[in-house]
């Protein structure tokens, strides 16, 4: 789960998996808001260091869970089409990992290829795409990590089924 402090726009982020009451429970001091809660995709996952803080990761404590500041939303393009992604320019510092064998979801866009950071593909089907991007599923050959790039462009769909498409990155070795 996430809170935002909409003074500096800075993101904080409950690293550990929380249930949808302990969501609904907690209240943030002002200025501080919820801003979200949803599953990640990846197996494992880092943040390097907090926005503005080389080398170090901000805490604090919320209604007796440990928040770190992990990321700030930079220019936000609204969807191009209704029912599609707002696309934000995310500064952070973000480590994510790929166990070997598992399926992966990207979206290739303009060339470029994103993969999915927030939701789950059951809903594929659901999700209205960017004008020319598709989905594909890859199989991974090898463990996959990867630094996402700063800033990080995100595709966010924010619906009831929370998903985002991060990057660009390069593929690793796959299966298709």
């Amino acid at each position: 789960m996430e809170i935002m402090n909409p003074a500096d726009n800075n993101i904080w982020m409950r690293c550990e998996p929380v249930t949808e009451d302990q969501y609904k429970a907690v209240t943030p001091a002002e200025p501080f808001f919820k801003s979200g809660r949803a599953a990640a995709a990846m197996d494992r996952a880092t943040f390097a260091d907090s926005c503005d803080t080389p080398e170090q990761l901000l805490s604090m404590k919320c209604d007796g869970f440990l928040f770190h500041q992990n990321a700030r939303p930079g220019d936000m393009i609204p969807p191009e089409i209704e029912g599609g992604p707002m696309r934000v320019a995310v500064h952070k510092h973000h480590l994510i990992g790929f166990e070997a064998g598992r399926e992966l979801v990207v979206m290739d866009h303009d060339g470029e290829q994103f993969i999915e950071v927030i939701g789950r593909p059951d809903r594929d089907d659901d999700l209205v795409l960017p004008e020319g991007a598709f989905l594909r599923t890859i199989t991974l050959v090898e463990p996959f990590v990867v630094m996402l790039p700063e800033p990080t462009t995100t595709f966010f769909w924010m619906s009831d089924n929370i998903r985002s498409f991060q990057g660009p990155v390069d593929l690793p070795a796959s299966k298709t």
